[in-house]
């Protein structure tokens, strides 16, 4: 070989090394990866039951909130059926003459009782002017009572029936604008309260005062008031309806361990207060039997020893009980109480059962009334619920710079992690973030 010949360079160990050390490098790197795979599934794994998670917790809060919704809605457009529903439960109650009318004074609705008192058919009363039953001395009268209606929502007058079959009978109609009517028209109800007893030999009676207190039951539970106060203007009404009783009260529930009480005076209430003592006494009895209970001398009772003694010491002398159904469950105790010996007749009796039986229906009016109240509370709370987690979610978006669905899964997580419910934490974080305005600033 000449001096001047070039020799290539051999590639050497060196150059060797480095590939095999990049192999290694690449067969380590490969390692890894293949470890990361098998930890990886248990990963994917708990990454999807907490994806699961989050999705079943959306769809609860969605479905409970379309699940308060639809129960609502289908509760207030059945309310409107109800308060129809409550007209005719009192109306077959009465054992007195109703009449429903249009603004012009056709009638459109008659319970059984006063197509009895007509001598027709109930399907005879319809569709026929209601002065086309009355005497025709009277019609005139009533022409002007119906024309005022308008303007004065609540009218009163004494009229003489013309039966098809039968006597003729004087009776003290009580008139009110029904709110109710179907498709928001105005109607009126008639309710009839004859001055004579239908039945031959009773004694005339005035009626003006129980035909204005029927009516105005029949209205009561449209008005709106509170339950206690309902009560209190029912136990007035009893006071009109009974004018011999001394002392009135209304309880639901036991007597013992009443829901609510309301009475009329002071003297009601002491009664009511040593029936309560005593664990006894007539409205005790009522409510336990579901019978009418009637202590006409309590100076002479013996069947309560210790409520006999505490009822003189108050001026009891006699007393009425009559229990408040709602089928077959007694509900609570209309209780009528006198200083005088003797005060309830068999008139009284009958009126006082009268009276117990629509201020049960008008109970249960008011108990349905609740419920829907109840309902529409949880209703409100509920969207206030899902706004407040909306709020909560652009709060932790805001800060984290993440999407909805991430807000949502880390509200989740804390949610469990800390035994909270989903709405709390969010209204708690809500309530956190609001910072009083500048302006509000001392």
């Amino acid at each position: 070989m000449s001096e001047g010949s070039s020799v290539p360079v051999s590639s050497g160990p060196a150059p060797l090394a480095d590939t095999l050390t990049l192999q290694l490098h690449e067969q380590r790197q490969r390692v890894q990866n293949l470890q990361r795979e098998v930890i990886d599934p248990e990963d994917a794994l708990e990454e999807s039951l907490l994806e699961i998670s989050v999705a079943h917790e959306a769809l609860r809060v969605a479905q409970d909130e379309l699940r308060i919704q639809q129960k609502s809605i289908e509760d207030l457009l059945e309310q409107q059926r109800q308060h129809d529903v409550w007209r005719e439960r009192v109306s077959s109650l009465l054992p007195l003459p109703v009449f429903v009318t249009d603004r012009a004074g056709t009638v459109i609705d008659a319970n059984s009782v006063a197509a009895a008192l007509l001598g027709v058919a109930e399907a005879g009363v319809l569709r026929k002017p209601l002065t086309s039953f009355v005497d025709d001395a009277d019609r005139r009268q009533l022409r002007q009572v119906i024309s005022q209606m308008a303007d004065h929502p609540e009218q009163q007058l004494v009229i003489t029936l013309k039966p098809r079959r039968g006597a003729a009978v004087q009776v003290t109609l009580a008139a009110f604008t029904d709110p109710g009517g179907d498709n928001g028209h105005r109607q009126y109800r008639w309710v009839a309260v004859p001055t004579r007893s239908l039945e031959p030999g009773d004694p005339v009676q005035p009626s003006d005062a129980s035909a204005a207190v029927f009516a105005t039951l029949c209205r009561l539970p449209l008005e709106g008031d509170e339950p206690r106060q309902l009560l209190a203007r029912v136990a007035a009404l009893g006071r009109i309806a009974v004018p011999h009783a001394t002392g009135i009260s209304v309880s639901l529930g036991s007597p013992i361990e009443p829901e609510a009480i309301a009475t009329e005076s002071e003297f009601a209430q002491a009664v009511d207060g040593a029936q309560f003592e005593a664990g006894e006494g007539p409205c005790v009895d009522a409510y336990n039997s579901g019978e009418v209970t009637r202590s006409p001398q309590m100076t002479l009772e013996r069947r309560w020893p210790h409520f006999t003694p505490k009822a003189r010491h108050v001026g009891l002398c006699s007393a009425l009980a009559i229990p408040l159904q709602q089928g077959p469950q007694t509900i609570g105790v209309v209780s009528l109480y006198a200083h005088e010996e003797e005060a309830f007749d068999t008139g009284d009796v009958r009126t006082a059962g009268l009276f117990a039986a629509a201020v049960g229906a008008v109970v249960q009016d008011v108990r349905e009334r609740e419920s829907l109240r109840k309902l529409g509370v949880q209703l409100e709370e509920a969207l206030q619920s899902r706004g407040e987690i909306d709020q909560a979610k652009g709060i932790i978006m805001a800060r984290h710079g993440c999407s909805a669905d991430e807000a949502f899964a880390r509200l989740v997580m804390v949610s469990r992690n800390t035994n909270t419910k989903l709405a709390d934490l969010s209204a708690r974080l809500v309530r956190a973030t609001v910072r009083p305005s500048p302006a509000a600033r001392p």
